[in-house]
C-alpha cells in the first residue's frame, strides 16, 4: 500500500510543472499541405499596442521548449526563435482579450504571410490559463491559392505566460 502512495506521489510531482499541450493541424497552400503536429499558446503584450494583451496560438512542424520560452519577456518571440533555429514552419493565430482573431499567419524559411480572416476560432474553453477549440477556413478553394491558404487546426493547450520584465 505504501508503494502505491509513493508511485502516485511521484507521478503527481512529475506532472505538476508540465504544461498540457494537445493540438495539431494542417496548412495547405498551392496544393501543398504542411502537417503541424505541435501546438502551444503564449500570452504576451500585443506587438502593436503595449496596453493590450493577446494570446498567440502556435502550430509548428518542430517541437518547442515552452518552459524555456516562458523565461523570456516575450515567450512567443522566444518560441519563434526556437522554430526558426530548427528551420521549422509555424502557423500563428493571435486572439485578443474578447476572443476575436486579430491576425493569422504562416511562417518559415523564406516565407512570411500574415493577415486577417473572415472566420473566427470556435472555443470550447478560453481563459488566461487554457484555450481549447478549433479554427478551420471554410473555402476549400483556398488550398490551391498562392496567397492565404486553408487552415484546419485543433487545440487544447495551457497558456504559457511571458516572464515579468
Amino acid at each position: 500500500m505504501n508503494l502505491h502512495r509513493i508511485v502516485v506521489g511521484l507521478l503527481a510531482l512529475g506532472c505538476a510543472g508540465t504544461a498540457f499541450a494537445a493540438g495539431s493541424g494542417e496548412y495547405t497552400r498551392k496544393n501543398q499541405t504542411t502537417k503541424l503536429p505541435n501546438a502551444y499558446a503564449f500570452r504576451h503584450t500585443d506587438h502593436f499596442d503595449a496596453k493590450k494583451t493577446v494570446t498567440s496560438l502556435m502550430f509548428s512542424t518542430v517541437p518547442v521548449d515552452a518552459a524555456k520560452a516562458a523565461k523570456e519577456p516575450d515567450a512567443f518571440a522566444a518560441a519563434e526563435d526556437q522554430v526558426r533555429a530548427k528551420d521549422g514552419f509555424y502557423v500563428q493565430l493571435d486572439v485578443d482579450e474578447a476572443g476575436n482573431l486579430g491576425m493569422i499567419g504562416f511562417f518559415g524559411p523564406g516565407l512570411s504571410m500574415s493577415g486577417g480572416a473572415m472566420e473566427k476560432p470556435v472555443f470550447t474553453r478560453r481563459d488566461d490559463k487554457h484555450v481549447a477549440g478549433t479554427f478551420r477556413t471554410r473555402d476549400e478553394k483556398e488550398k490551391s491559392q498562392d496567397f492565404g491558404g486553408f487552415y484546419d487546426l485543433t487545440f487544447d493547450v495551457d497558456v504559457t505566460p511571458s516572464a515579468a520584465k
